[in-house]
């Protein structure tokens, strides 16, 4: 903010990314002690909340701008049960993850360019250690052909393999030191019988 009676013109330019701003100031000369800043609100169109059930959920980013939720478009998605927040509510049960729902919805758009090799990736990642490698009975018919789909679009199997094995040896390691080490019993003591001694007759 500045005093408008020190401002002669305002202007900014766009230069790569950054925005600069220039001030004209009329008759004076302007410095930092005449700027003060504040925090506006974010322009937010559309909020998707994902696993979120009520505004308790919500990153701090998001709830402290309240003003956000009532401008914007709140769809929320669960797997489990209705979320209260929002006014577009998507619940699949079905569903073996929340990266199997959002691989449908990228589908279901239509835009093939959304689906980069990195993000295919990662929602694959998601629905392999959700099925534990598709062998549990989250596993359907649609799993696969989501799977297969994202495979298409170049999601890199062999890592995923090689980063769920080290999750998992981390994970089983740390099991093992959380885990008190028996104690061990001791060993039974032989114990010899003593030779007799030698009588001495009188």
């Amino acid at each position: 903010a500045l005093d408008k009676e020190k401002a002669d013109h305002l202007r900014y330019k766009v230069d790569g990314d950054m925005v600069k701003l220039f001030i004209t100031p009329y008759r004076t000369t302007i410095d930092e002690r005449d700027l003060e800043y504040s925090q506006g609100d974010y322009n937010v169109d559309f909020v998707l909340a994902i696993g979120v059930s009520s505004e308790d959920d919500l990153d701090v980013a998001l709830s402290s701008h309240g003003q956000i939720l009532s401008d914007a478009t709140v769809a929320s998605v669960s797997l489990e049960e209705d979320s209260n927040l929002g006014s577009i509510s998507w619940n699949d049960k079905n569903a073996s993850s929340y990266s199997e729902i959002v691989a449908s919805l990228v589908k279901d758009l239509g835009d093939k360019e959304l689906l980069d090799e990195q993000i295919a990736t990662a929602l694959l990642t998601g629905i392999v250690a959700a099925t534990d490698r598709f062998s549990n009975a989250k596993t359907s018919s649609r799993v696969m052909t989501t799977a297969a789909d994202l495979m298409g679009a170049g999601a890199n199997q062999q890592l995923i393999a090689v980063q769920l094995e080290q999750a998992n040896e981390i994970t089983t390691n740390d099991r093992r030191e959380a885990e008190p080490e028996p104690e061990s019993e001791a060993a039974p003591t032989e114990v010899k019988p003593e030779k007799p001694k030698d009588q001495v007759g009188a």
